[in-house]
């Protein structure tokens, strides 16, 4: 399947909160943006989320992105794929990441952002079976 993201700046925004609004293998970005932010501790330290950490972070700097409408990269999604995004420990790390990512979200979001937390976890504490069906 191919995995649609949003494409203006708006739009990955809405997005955000759900999910990734980018797909990771496919980013390119000008070092300066990250140059702009040169504290050390500027790059978010989540394992498995650091790139999703990232945009919220950007985001809320009111860094704009945007998506282009073709493939460029073809991923192999396959069981192990969806194996890895579960267990205690991917659990607590989505648990993590939902925190963060409170810091950067206008309150109002707040129980929005803990809702989809909790469906998150459901979804990634799911047999194999539910999962690949998410995924769809």
């Amino acid at each position: 399947f191919e995995r649609k993201v949003p494409l203006i700046s708006r739009d990955i925004n809405k997005r955000l909160l759900i999910s990734n609004p980018m797909n990771h293998v496919t980013v390119i970005f000008r070092k300066a943006l990250v140059d702009n932010f040169s504290n050390p501790n500027f790059y978010p330290h989540i394992d498995g989320f650091e790139d999703y950490a990232l945009w919220s972070k950007l985001i809320s700097s009111n860094v704009k992105f945007r998506n282009f409408p073709i493939s460029t990269v073809y991923v192999w999604t396959g069981n192990s794929m969806l194996k890895r995004r579960g267990g205690f420990k991917y659990l607590i790390k989505e648990i993590k990441l939902r925190f963060y990512i409170s810091k950067y979200i206008e309150k109002k979001y707040l129980p929005l952002n803990i809702l989809i937390g909790i469906l998150r976890v459901l979804a990634f504490a799911s047999p194999l079976i539910i999962k690949k069906n998410l995924y769809k």
